[in-house]
C-alpha cells in the first residue's frame, strides 16, 4: 500500500448534515454528499467571498449534449467515430477507443451534434469520469455520446477553457 494514501476514518464521515438551501444555491441543484465535504464548503465560501464570473456567461449557446447512439457491430469504411468518456483521457482523444455509428445515423444528427475543429469536449457523467476536458482538433466526421457535451465559445480561446477546466480550480468544481 502506498505510504502517501491516508485511510484515516475521521477523514471520511459516516454522515454529514447540510441544508437544502445549500443545494438550492448551486447551479447543479444536486443533493450530493460530496458537496457537504469540508474542502467543497471551503471552496464555496471562498468563491462567495470574492468577485467571480460564470463561464456560462461567455458562451452564447448552451452546451450540446450527445445522444446514446446505435453502435455498429461490424463497422465499415463509411462508419463515423463517436467520442465517449472512455476516449477522453489526459486532455486528449484516443480515437482507437471510439465506437462507430453508420454514416446514415451521423447524417441524421442535427448540425450542433456534429463536431467541428476547436470544439471543447467535456465529460459530464460518472463519479471518477466527470469533468474531463479535451479540445477537438481532428479532420473528418465525429460526434459524441450522451456522456459528453460540446462547448463552443467564440469569445474565448478554446484551449484556454480546456486548461481552465482541467486545472485544480476547475476540477474541484466537478
Amino acid at each position: 500500500m502506498p505510504s502517501d494514501i491516508n485511510f484515516a476514518r475521521e477523514q471520511t464521515p459516516l454522515f454529514r448534515m447540510s441544508s437544502l438551501s445549500l443545494a438550492a444555491r448551486s447551479h447543479t441543484l444536486r443533493c450530493d454528499a460530496k458537496q457537504a465535504e469540508k474542502r467543497f464548503s471551503d471552496f464555496d465560501r471562498l468563491m462567495s467571498s470574492v468577485p467571480n464570473m460564470l463561464l456560462g456567461d461567455y458562451f452564447p449557446e448552451p452546451f450540446t449534449k450527445g445522444i446514446q447512439p446505435r453502435y455498429l457491430e461490424t463497422p465499415d469504411v463509411e462508419s463515423v467515430p463517436v467520442i465517449s468518456t472512455l476516449a477522453i483521457q489526459d486532455l486528449s482523444i484516443d480515437v482507437a477507443a471510439c465506437r462507430l455509428i453508420s454514416r446514415e445515423d451521423f447524417d441524421a444528427l442535427p448540425d450542433d451534434r456534429k463536431l467541428k475543429k476547436n470544439d471543447i469536449l467535456l465529460t459530464v457523467d460518472g463519479g471518477t469520469s466527470i469533468g474531463k476536458p479535451s479540445l477537438f482538433s481532428f479532420d473528418g466526421d465525429f460526434t459524441v455520446d450522451s456522456h459528453v457535451v460540446i462547448l463552443r465559445s467564440p469569445r474565448i480561446d478554446p484551449q484556454v477553457i480546456v486548461y481552465l477546466l482541467a486545472s485544480p480550480l476547475g476540477q474541484i468544481q466537478f
